[in-house]
This record gives structure tokens, C-alpha cells and sequence, in this order.
């Protein structure tokens, strides 16, 4: 009887504080102010702004058809940036062709590039590398808070300073899944099209379409640019880049392992386990590996490096290799970038050999397995250079490469 009582008691104790915390979430939301009927974009946590929720009938949207829009504000710290920015929600696909509601950024620079009647559009795909929504960019970009703010506007400046308009799309979902590529894939296209289809900046249907993101962004840009022929193939995309690519979890997962590193091994781990439950990821936890799967919940990138630096993965399981297992080694190879098509854009893939978070082998065998199938990739590998350090080293011979590509010179590989 005193057991029984005292669960119960405990379970009363847990519904009061839940039941406190959604009255006081409700009481912010209804004190911010509204602009066409939403909430200011920024003001509220993604998981607490109806503008983030799915509406009834959203199955019976087209991929890409818009559902609702608000401007935005984005900025640097306390900075507003000099942009005319929108955000847009709109119908897309999740990992598994279920349909999702997705968010996509619209940064628009006062000055346009004056090379065409129809400005070009760079779909840029940031390095979310978090499983929590407070770090998707739609979010960070506006309210101007921590490290993922500085470092993705920071990214975005040549772009549009070139004049281009940009498209920021909060490529994980709406479950934060970092490192599901289907996924990342179909809402960056789908963005795409949702921008396309607000008609601002001068984007029109057929705008010329430049990919690129690095590292986790470029996992994204990857996936999207091998998923466009057959997913978006009406999308006029002319070009990709990508840099230290991880198209291979696998490879990853085994390179950063007991390493400073080792937390997105674990965050990526926790992302499967959620998106592909009947892998049985779950299953294989020892106690310690049930509590990190708690603790990286919602974390961002800063977090999960912070807290399981050196970390190895086998000290969280019960069996001697996961990644031998047949039903994860099932998952991970879905989730292999090269596998299952092949871009028709040009790709610019760029890579530091000395990479030390990204193994530059796995992305040279996707080349391999693109090129195989006919697509036009170039691939730069520069002999020493940091993960990091790559990214600015060849942010000009990006920016080069997608203007050739945007005034319809002919490829020069």
C-alpha cells in the first residue's frame, strides 16, 4: 500500500509540473506580440510557436506547397542584418515519405545580382548537428543567441553579398533528425520550391539553383542534390557544392570514436534510435547508454562535444560492435550517400586530406560510386588543413564556382 501511494503521489507530483510548465508556456506565447496573426518570428522556442505546428489536411498538400508566411528579422547578436528576410512553412516528406511540416529562411540582400532578369537562389544547408529544435536556423538566425547564430550568419555573407538570395531551410525537421539524409534531402528541395513559389527577390520557377553547405550542411546538400532528378526534377538547379562531406556515418562513426569528437557519434546514434525505432537501437543500451540517450536529448552541437569528448560507443552497449549488427548496418546504408542515384548538377567537392572530424576516404568513394553513374563532380582535396579550416579556406573558389555556374558558362572541370 505505501508503494502504490507513493507512485501515485509521484505521478501527481509529475502531471502538476507538466501542467504548470504548458500554462506557463502558453502565458509567453500569448504575451508576444503577433504580426499577421504569428507570433514575432524568434520570440518563442520552436516547440512552443503554433507557426512551427502542422495544420489538419497538411497530407493532402503537395511537397513544397506552402502553408503559411511571416518576416523575419535576422541578425548577428543584437545586429539586424541588412536583408529583407521571410519565413516560410510548407508541406514536405520526412525520411520515410510521411508528410511533415517544414521551415524554410528567405534572406534576400537590399542589392541584387544584376546579371539576369530572374535572380539566381543558393539553397544554403547549415551544420545544425543537434537533435534539438531550438537549433534549427530559422531560429538562431532571428533571435541572435549563441554559437550556431554567429557561426550561420557568418557563412551566409558572401553569398549575399554576391546579391543572391538565400534559402536557409531547417533541413533536420521538425524531430530534429541529425544525419537522416532522405530527410534533409527532401526539405531542402521542397524549400526550394515553397521560395519559388512566394515569387520575392525576383525568384521566379525557373530560377538557376545553387546547393552548398559544409560538413553536416554539406550531408544535407549531398542528399538533396542526388535526390533532385527523381524527387524535384522540375527545379532548375545548375550546381552543388559541398565540403567535408560526411556521406558515410559509418566511416564517421568509427573515425571520431574516442575522440574530442565522439559526441556526434553519440547525437547521431540517438537521432537513429528515434527516426528508425524498429531497428532496435534502443534494445542494444546498457544503463549508462539509456541515461546519454536522455541527456543528449536536445542538445546542440556546443553541448554534445562538450559532454562526451573521448566518449566510445561500446562503453554504452551490450553488444561487442553495433555497427556490424544487420539491422543497424540496414540503416546506415539507406543513409549512404552514393548508394541509390546520382546527381545531374555539377558538383564541387572539396576536402582537406588531413580532415581529423571527416574522413576524406568515405567521401572520395561517393565521387567514385557519382561519377560511376554519370555525374560531373570535381573534386578538390587540399593536402593538410583542419575540418574547420577548410570550410574558409575554399569559400572563394565556391563562390566562383556557382557564379560561372548562375551566367551559363560551360563547366570547366
Amino acid at each position: 500500500m505505501r508503494t502504490d501511494w507513493t507512485h501515485s503521489a509521484s505521478a501527481r507530483v509529475t502531471r502538476a509540473r507538466r501542467e504548470r510548465a504548458t500554462t506557463a508556456r502558453r502565458a509567453r506565447a500569448s504575451a508576444v506580440a503577433e504580426v499577421d496573426g504569428w507570433p514575432v518570428a524568434g520570440a518563442l522556442l520552436p516547440d512552443d510557436d503554433p507557426f512551427y505546428r502542422a495544420p489538419r489536411g497538411l497530407a493532402s498538400c503537395v511537397p513544397g506547397r506552402i502553408i503559411s508566411v511571416r518576416p523575419a528579422r535576422p541578425r548577428i547578436s543584437r545586429l539586424p542584418l541588412p536583408v529583407t528576410a521571410w519565413q516560410i512553412s510548407f508541406r514536405s516528406n520526412d525520411h520515410l515519405n510521411r508528410p511533415i511540416l517544414a521551415v524554410t529562411t528567405l534572406l534576400i540582400p537590399r542589392t541584387l545580382w544584376g546579371h539576369r532578369t530572374s535572380s539566381p537562389l543558393v539553397s544554403f544547408q547549415v551544420a545544425e548537428d543537434s537533435v534539438g529544435s531550438a537549433f534549427a536556423p530559422s531560429y538562431t538566425m532571428v533571435s541572435g543567441r549563441g554559437f550556431n547564430n554567429v557561426v550561420d550568419v557568418a557563412q551566409l555573407a558572401p553569398y549575399l553579398l554576391m546579391g543572391w538570395p538565400v534559402a536557409v531551410p531547417d533541413h533536420e525537421g521538425p524531430h530534429a533528425y541529425f544525419g537522416t539524409g532522405v530527410n534533409a534531402g527532401h526539405i531542402t528541395l521542397d524549400g526550394i520550391r515553397a521560395v519559388q513559389g512566394l515569387e520575392q527577390g525576383g525568384i521566379t520557377a525557373g530560377s538557376p539553383v545553387g546547393l552548398s553547405g559544409y560538413s553536416g550542411g554539406a550531408r544535407a546538400t549531398g542528399w538533396a542534390a542526388q535526390l533532385h532528378p527523381s524527387y524535384a526534377p522540375e527545379l532548375n538547379v545548375v550546381a552543388a557544392a559541398v565540403g567535408g562531406m560526411p556521406a558515410d556515418l559509418a566511416a564517421v562513426a568509427r573515425h571520431v570514436d574516442g575522440t574530442p569528437f565522439a559526441g556526434l557519434e553519440f547525437a547521431v546514434a540517438q537521432t537513429l534510435a528515434r527516426a528508425y525505432p524498429k531497428a532496435g537501437i534502443m534494445r542494444m543500451l546498457n544503463d549508462r547508454g539509456r541515461e546519454d540517450f536522455r541527456r543528449i536529448a536536445g542538445k546542440g552541437q556546443v553541448d554534445i562535444l562538450a559532454h562526451f569528448g573521448f566518449r566510445r560507443m561500446i562503453q554504452d552497449v551490450t553488444v561487442p560492435d553495433p555497427l556490424v549488427v544487420p539491422r543497424i548496418v540496414r540503416v546506415l546504408r539507406m543513409n549512404k550517400l552514393g548508394l541509390t542515384g546520382a546527381p545531374r548538377a555539377p558538383i564541387y567537392d572539396y576536402h582537406a586530406v588531413t580532415d581529423e572530424i571527416v574522413p576524406v576516404e568515405q567521401d572520395d568513394e561517393t565521387v567514385r560510386f557519382w561519377q560511376r553513374r554519370g555525374a560531373h563532380v570535381v573534386a578538390v582535396r587540399d593536402r593538410l588543413g583542419e575540418h574547420a579550416e577548410e570550410a574558409m579556406i575554399r569559400l572563394p573558389s565556391v563562390i566562383d564556382f556557382l557564379q560561372h555556374r548562375f551566367v551559363a558558362d560551360p563547366f570547366q572541370a
